[in-house]
């Protein structure tokens, strides 16, 4: 979902990326014994901590190397992982490693699981998303 919108937003693959960077905040595929999914917050928080801790600290180098001014998390969950991230409160900016303040937003995620994305076949989800990007300067 996220792919077709994008490229029907900015008009191909191509000009999408010269506009945006997306970054998987914690790149991890989590399976349980059957193959399951098992999402983060389902990982005991001793063993589950160390490892989101070094995904905050991957998102904070990548915004700093690529001087990224605007971070929008893709869901509550990612939005709250770059909130702690760069310090942020729940509304307004954060401040990267090298001291430059960062713009944190969200959209809805585009799950199939998400009632919100499901609304009227996915149309409210692609406004959401829009109205984001054109609220960032997208």
């Amino acid at each position: 979902r996220l792919w077709n919108l994008m490229e029907t937003y900015f008009g191909s693959a191509t000009k999408t990326f010269e506009h945006i960077f997306v970054v998987n905040h914690c790149p991890l595929l989590l399976l349980g014994e059957r193959g399951q999914n098992i999402t983060p917050n389902k990982v005991p928080k001793s063993i589950i901590t160390p490892v989101l801790d070094a995904c905050d600290d991957h998102l904070k180098e990548v915004v700093d190397l690529l001087g990224i001014t605007h971070i929008i998390g893709i869901g509550k969950y990612a939005e709250e992982r770059a909130r702690k991230a760069f310090n942020a409160p729940k509304k307004g900016s954060g401040t990267t490693l090298t001291g430059r303040q960062i713009i944190i937003d969200t959209c809805w995620h585009p799950s199939p699981a998400s009632p919100l994305a499901n609304k009227n076949d996915g149309a409210d989800w692609r406004t959401n998303v829009v109205a984001c990007l054109q609220r960032n300067g997208c």
